[in-house]
This record gives C-alpha cells, sequence and structure tokens, in this order.
C-alpha cells in the first residue's frame, strides 16, 4: 500500500505492507518529493502509481525493493485533486488552464516522452476558472461499453461529457523542435493527414522566440493529406500549432498525423584560390613593384603557422578570411642566388557570419 501526505513544504510518499494478521507494518519512505511540490492526490492504476501536487502530476513506477521511481513533472496551473482511469487514459484534474477555461487533462499510457513521463494534453474543458475538485467516469446507459467523463467545479455544479455537441474548434500545441541539430534550418513544408476530411484544420508554426504565423487552413471535404508551405527563414528551433473546426454540432475532423520538413541551412563559406606572383619586381599598368619575396612567403607562412582572421579585398569587395593552403610554384632564381621567385597559389576560406 502506498499513502501520501505533506508537511508544510515537504512530501512524502510512504509503503506500507500488509502483514499475516491483516495489520500494518510501520510506513517506510518510498519516495520524498522536491521541496515546494506538495502532493495533493495519490491514485493507483495497472502497476503504477499517479501523484497530484500544487505544480501538475508525476507518474511512477517501482522496483524491486517497491520503491517509487518519479517521472518528469508534467506541469499544470493548478493543484491535480483527482485521478480517474479507463483504457488507454488516465484523467486528472486541470484547474484553471488558460485564464478562461477549467476542466481534464489526459496521459496516454500508450506513448512515453521520456522514461516514466506520458504524453498528454488538455481534455475535457469548460469555460470558468474555478478549481476542479474531482472526477469520475461512467459507463454509458444507451451505448454499452462506451463511457462519459463526469467531473465537478467548485461552485458551478457537475458537468458531464456531451458525445452529441462538439466543440466548435480546439487546438493541438506541439512542443519545441530542433531535428537533432544545433544548426540553423528552414522549414520548407508542414504535412497533415486525417481521416476523410470533415471541418477544417488550420496549421500555425513559429520559429525561434516570434509570434505564430499561419501556414493556410485545409477545408477540401474528404481528402486524407495536405501540405503547407513553411518559411525559408532560418531559425534554430520552431513550434507548431493546429486548430480544428467542427463542420456541424456532431462532425469534425480526426487529426492522425503531422510532419515539419526541415533542412538544414548552417552558415556557409566562400572559397577563394588566388595566385599571387612573387618577384623582386612586377610591372603592372606600366608601374614597375618591387618586393622582398622572402618576407612575403615568411607572412604566408606564418598565417599557416598561425591562424588568424585577415581581410580579403577583390576590387570594392572585402571578406574576412583564413588562410586553408598554401602552394609555391618557383620559377627561376635571380642571378647565382637560390632566392626563387615565382607564384604562391593560396587558397582562403570566408568566415563571415
Amino acid at each position: 500500500m502506498y499513502a501520501a501526505g505533506f508537511s508544510g513544504k515537504k512530501s512524502l510518499i510512504y509503503k506500507l505492507t500488509i502483514k499475516a494478521d491483516g495489520t500494518l507494518d510501520a510506513g517506510v519512505v518510498a519516495l520524498q518529493l522536491p521541496t515546494g511540490e506538495v502532493v495533493t492526490s495519490i491514485s493507483a492504476y495497472l502497476g503504477f502509481v499517479l501523484l497530484g501536487t500544487n505544480k501538475g502530476v508525476r507518474y511512477c513506477s517501482t522496483d524491486t525493493d517497491a520503491n517509487l521511481i518519479a517521472g518528469q513533472l508534467i506541469p499544470t496551473s493548478g493543484a491535480v485533486q483527482k485521478f480517474a482511469s479507463n483504457g488507454r487514459f488516465s484523467y486528472f484534474t486541470w484547474s484553471n488552464y488558460d485564464g478562461v477555461s477549467t476542466g481534464l487533462g489526459a496521459l496516454d499510457l500508450s506513448v512515453f516522452t521520456a522514461p516514466n513521463t506520458p504524453a498528454f494534453a488538455t481534455d475535457l474543458m469548460r469555460t470558468s476558472t474555478a478549481d476542479v475538485t474531482n472526477v469520475v467516469i461512467f459507463d454509458d446507459p444507451v451505448t454499452p461499453y462506451d463511457t462519459k467523463k463526469v467531473f465537478t467545479i467548485s461552485g458551478v455544479g457537475v458537468i458531464a461529457e456531451d458525445a452529441d455537441n462538439l466543440v466548435a474548434s480546439g487546438e493541438i500545441e506541439t512542443g519545441t523542435w530542433r531535428w537533432g541539430i544545433p544548426d540553423r534550418k528552414f522549414i520548407a513544408k508542414i504535412d497533415t493527414r486525417s481521416t476523410p476530411l470533415v471541418g477544417s484544420i488550420t496549421s500555425y508554426f513559429k520559429i525561434d522566440d516570434g509570434a505564430y504565423e499561419s501556414a493556410g487552413t485545409w477545408s477540401v471535404t474528404s481528402d486524407t493529406e495536405n501540405s503547407f508551405n513553411g518559411s525559408d527563414s532560418k531559425a534554430i528551433e520552431a513550434e507548431f500549432k493546429f486548430v480544428l473546426e467542427r463542420a456541424t454540432a456532431t462532425t469534425g475532423p480526426t487529426f492522425t498525423r503531422w510532419m515539419a520538413r526541415a533542412y538544414a541551412a548552417p552558415f556557409r563559406s566562400q572559397v577563394f584560390s588566388i595566385p599571387i606572383m612573387l618577384h623582386k619586381s612586377i610591372t603592372v599598368r606600366g608601374k614597375e613593384y618591387y618586393y622582398d619575396v622572402d618576407e612575403e612567403q615568411t607572412f604566408f607562412d606564418g598565417l599557416i603557422d598561425s591562424p588568424r582572421i585577415v581581410t580579403l579585398q577583390i576590387g570594392s569587395f572585402t571578406h574576412n578570411v583564413i588562410l586553408e593552403d598554401i602552394v609555391w610554384e618557383p620559377v627561376d632564381s635571380v642571378g647565382n642566388s637560390w632566392a626563387f621567385e615565382g607564384t604562391l597559389v593560396v587558397t582562403l576560406r570566408s568566415v563571415e557570419n
């Protein structure tokens, strides 16, 4: 048996063993929550334990000693007072979800986003900001094997699911996507699927810390696939939102899949291969210039040994570059010396922002 309690800002969950005579052994701590996270409810279903706290929901499994292993906190806007489970879902009270609605959240126990962290979403909602105090699941007396969720709102009353009157619209908002790469990328397409479409689905996306932008609305009746155009603006990360609107009071879209196609667009560089004529004297446009060939070679050798950013000017254009490679092509020596003249081919790579 498990029992949860708190004192001040400290919460403990105890495990209690039932002895042969039916009495209980002294409780042993099976889990301690972080300070400030106060337990408000506890529930068991299919061999796992759910904890409701003043900050959200935690899914817990057990180890070989019956201690609890808690998953990541699933945050909520109000204390979680109650759970009710059925099939692959566990429902929990979610008070004052967005400043307009209050109702239920749902855990999908068939999909986990991290160890001991099931996928979750909001579920039934009522226009109110009052606390949700309880939730139960009843068998539907009209349709066998169907169930209905019923919850209570403080000061409002008992709210029952209405299967014959869909909400006018609902939305699915994703988390943050980076596609596993730190480089900038652009989102070319947003692909969506549904059962033969009834109603409409509008796709939105936002990049980095920007605001949501509409990618368009899909409303072709009976379609099953649609691709929205994305954006060629470069971004580190993106988020997506899909707004579903019903066709009638009893019919609306069933969204089955989405995928965003992103393509890496990291900073790219230019490569310049430039031949530099190193002679003691060179005549350009009727004017003679004199150089110290050894000194010029030493300068470029230094850029290989100790790389640094230098400025390359080509006509009126300038580039910040680093020297990647040099190739010395000697032509002849001066007089009887071993001081060669020739062409130095330098390879430069830009390091632009």
